[in-house]
């Protein structure tokens, strides 16, 4: 089948890939590439980590994410370099929830006794608590709270050289002679070739005159990328009221002056929603890196100096309702299968998602 994607983001990528595998002729038409270093190509500004995200009564995305930490975890074992198994460990400060806390995970899913439901997707799950007196001590210091905090989680999940992670599916895709890749713009999905499209612009699905959503917009997000000269290889998460504090480091290296260097460590982050801003915020980021050092005493001495690399700010892809993972069709009567809206957590839904575009081509 003759297939055109719009978009070249995870997403895009991800279902080109599988598409492609499935003996598909596949046009990938975009605007941004991996290596962009564009504010609207998220891709590239990524942490990127699993957490889920999803409640847990939606089962739509638990498959999305599911199927994703299953294909992250093969890779694992072959592509060191793009994607590493670590250890998760999200710290939750009191604060109230509300109907938006989906950050990391909903707090009332371990603080009313529900586990959430990937503790049994994820190996050595725990919940962790504040010690009470006489309580044995843990071995692993990782998983002693610090003061002032209210309950924890750890999990085995995975890491990702975001940015390396898309060049390698852009590679992979170079490499396939069913596959062709055009660089342009387009304003309606009626202007692209082929008998099916695939819709992952992203933001773009705003502004697509056959699509126009208005349930898209963006989150701006902002992040440090810092040296690991602690050489931390789990990610962390602490959330508080007022504070949404995350460590990710990268797996791999990073060319640097013709010798290679560590990935580095991603120090964030913020969601700022319907903000177009593409400059750095210095006082944000200076305020992340002191939560890292103050909101993680088994990592960073409070006085620790930070070796910075880059600043990131990209514009997270949201929309209102959820994802748009669904079949349509165009005036023209060419079927249309819409890919976008996944906000923050496209690298740990892509693989998942890219497995129902595919499914749902596979129904046309």
């Amino acid at each position: 089948m003759d297939i055109t994607i719009l978009g070249a983001g995870v997403l895009g990528l991800s279902s080109a890939l599988q598409l492609a595998d499935k003996g598909h002729k596949i046009t990938i038409f975009a605007h941004k590439f991996p290596q962009s270093f564009s504010i609207d190509y998220t891709s590239d500004w990524a942490g990127a980590n699993w957490r889920s995200v999803c409640s847990n009564d939606d089962l739509a995305m638990q498959r999305f994410e599911g199927d994703t930490l299953k294909h992250f975890l093969e890779m694992a074992k072959t592509h060191p370099q793009l994607v590493r198994k670590c250890m998760s460990y999200d710290i939750f400060d009191p604060r109230e929830p509300d109907d938006n806390d989906a950050r990391m995970i909903r707090k009332a899913d371990v603080g009313n006794g529900e586990l959430p439901w990937f503790a049994t997707l994820c190996n050595n799950f725990k919940v962790l608590k504040p010690l009470e007196d006489g309580q044995a001590v843990p071995t692993d210091e990782r998983e002693i709270l610090p003061e002032g905090a209210a309950f924890g989680i750890a999990f085995e999940t995975v890491t990702l050289n975001a940015p390396a992670y898309v060049q390698y599916l852009l590679g992979e895709l170079r490499q396939r002679d069913n596959v062709n890749i055009v660089e342009g713009k387009v304003d309606a999905l009626a202007d692209l070739p082929g008998k099916v499209i695939i819709n992952c612009s992203g933001l773009g699905a705003k502004y697509l005159t056959d699509v126009q959503d208005a349930n898209v917009y963006p989150t701006r997000g902002q992040t440090v990328l810092v040296k690991n000269t602690t050489n931390l290889v789990d990610t962390w998460s602490r959330v508080g009221e007022k504070t949404l504090s995350y460590l990710i480091p990268r797996p791999g290296t990073r060319l640097v002056d013709g010798h290679e260097e560590d990935a580095g460590l991603i120090v964030g982050g913020c969601q700022q929603p319907n903000c177009y801003n593409a400059e750095v915020d210095e006082e944000l980021a200076e305020t992340m890196l002191e939560w890292a050092r103050t909101l993680y005493p088994v990592i960073f001495p409070a006085d620790h100096k930070f070796e910075i690399i880059r600043h990131n700010v990209g514009l997270r892809p949201s929309r209102k309702g959820g994802v748009r993972v669904e079949a349509d069709q165009l005036k023209d009567g060419r079927p249309v299968v819409h890919a976008y809206g996944i906000g923050g957590w496209g690298f740990q839904s892509s693989w998942g998602i890219a497995m129902r575009v595919a499914e749902l081509v596979a129904l046309l």
